[in-house]
């Protein structure tokens, strides 16, 4: 009688084993798997078209799929199960962890480690249009509080990283990266856009060091205004909805 009941709870515990990958796979958007994809490029605005990005996984060292970026530098891997894989485009080797939810990665291939730094593709893209002229002026600013608010502010929240440059000139640089969509862009997306790129213009700013109200104007021609409130933490606030916090002296010419 103990055999049976034995070998009726193996059984059952093997039907428990067989349908648990079926029970992942429900729980992994309905068996349709998680996503690699991103922005290859040769900085942060310069797309690198037909370069091959091979996906491999790193506990087996086997290549998974490989795929040639598009005309705009994008790529993409569908229907990936969790686990750690490697990302191969060139010389760039990037790890990446898939684990319940899709992955943005972006990669430049000049930066060491392939890293994308949109706050420097911001900078210089600033640098080279200085020669056609300015973006049009956000408002009345007053220049003291610009001096005193200047700095390189960033901020993480939910999937989307962002830095905020405000030079005490009445120039910015605005960069965001989602960890798990968004399209690349420039200077189109405006204050509170969740996409990934960079954007860069001129602000202007009224109130105080506590709070107030900051404008910025694009060069794109966007122009979009925030209201910034000191949590209370030195160097914090919250630029509407979004946390902010000084990380060091502006990169300012």
């Amino acid at each position: 009688m103990r055999n049976h009941s034995r070998c009726a709870f193996a059984l059952l515990l093997g039907l428990a084993v067989l349908s648990l990958p079926s029970l992942l796979a429900k729980e992994r958007k309905g068996g349709e798997g998680f996503k690699i994809s991103g922005f290859v490029g040769t900085s942060s605005t310069t797309a690198a078209s037909g370069v091959n990005v091979v996906l491999i996984d790193k506990a087996t060292g086997r290549p998974v799929d490989s795929v040639s970026t598009g005309v705009f530098g994008r790529y993409s891997f569908k229907n990936l199960t969790p686990g750690t894989y490697v990302v191969k485009a060139e010389k760039v080797v990037r790890e990446v962890t898939v684990v319940g939810k899709d992955i943005r990665m972006d990669i430049d291939l000049s930066a060491p480690g392939g890293t994308m730094d949109y706050m420097k593709g911001a900078v210089q893209q600033q640098q080279r249009q200085q020669q056609q002229g300015n973006a049009p002026a956000a408002g009345p600013s007053n220049p003291g509080l610009q001096r005193a608010m200047a700095g390189e502010y960033y901020s993480y929240t939910g999937s989307t990283e962002r830095k905020l440059m405000l030079c005490p000139n009445g120039t910015f640089y605005d960069s965001r990266e989602s960890s798990y969509s968004g399209s690349f862009g420039t200077d189109q997306g405006g204050w509170g856009a969740a996409s990934a790129g960079a954007g860069s213009g001129s602000y202007a700013i009224q109130g105080s060091e506590q709070s107030g109200t900051i404008t910025f104007s694009y060069k794109g021609g966007k122009r979009s205004t925030a209201r910034y409130q000191s949590t209370g933490e030195r160097g914090c606030y919250r630029f509407d909805s979004t946390p902010f916090c000084y990380s060091g002296a502006a990169r300012c010419q």
